[in-house]
């Protein structure tokens, strides 16, 4: 009996070392193939900004030599898809570089109250275009943190303008601050009054490229990079 339990172990134990040597090989695979999809991503990046800094600068140009012209509105759509594509360029490279962990957090501190004032401005007049109210609440200048400005106001802006494409005339979008119950910490709340997120998509919604069931169909190239930086 004991013998017969010891060959049952060690065949089992051979099994286990099998699956082991499997599953490390396939995690190397999978590790390599993703250091170069990350690699193939940031040269594709890479060589695409250029040419389409020249393609705005060009139609840039015409716009400003034929001002007076009235036959602008193709250039005029033209440069408004050369921008849009660059935006999505732009979050490509920036998404390449958060996974491939080479981001760097260059903290400060922020007088938070104003900072979410000022991200709130750049949004302002689209949001009066679509009958939105944009609040920040407290505004009280003594509330500081320490963060990287850069990134924050990337999260912030990225999340105010998904909420912008889902938030209907009438409504309200407001960046809420709160301290933690231990006070060592700042909770910021990005709250709006919009279509919500059903909970079959909760899970999905930070996810590249996962588009929403009640995602918004505004004639716009969404990558859906936004949520996911």
């Amino acid at each position: 009996k004991s013998l017969w339990a010891s060959s049952e172990i060690t065949q089992l134990q051979r099994n286990f070392e099998a699956l082991m040597e499997s599953l490390a090989t396939q995690f190397h695979q999978v590790a390599n193939e993703e250091r170069l999809r990350r690699e193939l991503l940031s040269h594709i990046t890479h060589d695409l900004k250029t040419p389409l800094a020249a393609l705005r600068g060009y139609l840039e140009t015409w716009l400003l030599q034929q001002a007076s012209s009235s036959e602008t509105s193709y250039i005029e759509i033209a440069l408004r898809n050369a921008k849009q594509l660059n935006e999505l360029v732009d979050q490509l490279v920036e998404l390449a570089r958060l996974e491939g962990g080479i981001e760097t957090l260059r903290l400060e501190p922020i007088a938070i109250a104003e900072f979410a004032q000022d991200v709130m401005s750049k949004f302002s007049l689209r949001a009066a275009e679509q009958g939105i109210d944009l609040e920040v609440t407290p505004q009280d200048t003594s509330l500081m943190i320490s963060a990287d400005i850069g990134k924050l106001e990337r999260v912030l802006s990225n999340l105010i303008d998904n909420a912008l494409r889902h938030t209907t005339m009438g409504g309200v979008i407001r960046i809420e601050l709160s301290r933690a119950t231990d006070k060592s910490t700042l909770l910021i709340t990005v709250r709006d009054t919009g279509t919500g997120i059903i909970p079959a998509d909760i899970e999905k919604i930070f996810e590249p490229n996962y588009r929403g069931q009640q995602g918004i169909n505004d004639n716009a190239v969404h990558l859906g990079l936004g949520l996911a930086i």
